[in-house]
């Protein structure tokens, strides 16, 4: 991790990230809503997974800014990622897009697309 970024990662594995997943960004909050649906296949059967609505709101860190939140879903990984720096008065909400591929290069603090 480089000391200047904030990164936040959950395992959301079986969603659809266009479909099934939402992160906003309302002041200093970000806000991660899921919904994983029980496959109508799997009737009758027994499964470990956790089904239904998730939603968590996670502090961000003094500093961070907003405009550079990014969010990519991977093999099941969602990673939200951000700058830290100056805060940048006055953030409102607004929706993270969530891509599907991480950056190459971590280390050269590109957040990718």
């Amino acid at each position: 991790m480089l000391p200047d970024r904030y990164v936040l990662r959950a395992a959301l594995p079986g969603i659809d990230p266009t479909v099934d997943l939402r992160v906003t960004c309302s002041g200093n909050e970000l806000r991660l809503d899921a919904v994983r649906a029980f496959p109508p296949d799997a009737r009758g059967g027994h499964s470990e997974f956790s089904y239904g609505r998730l939603f968590r709101v996670v502090p961000l860190p003094v500093g961070t800014r907003a405009r550079t939140i990014s969010a990519r879903y991977v093999d099941g990984i969602l990673e939200v990622s951000a700058r830290l720096g100056v805060a940048e008065p006055g953030t409102r909400q607004f929706t993270v897009p969530v891509g599907d591929h991480l950056s190459s290069d971590p280390q050269s603090g590109d957040l990718g697309p």
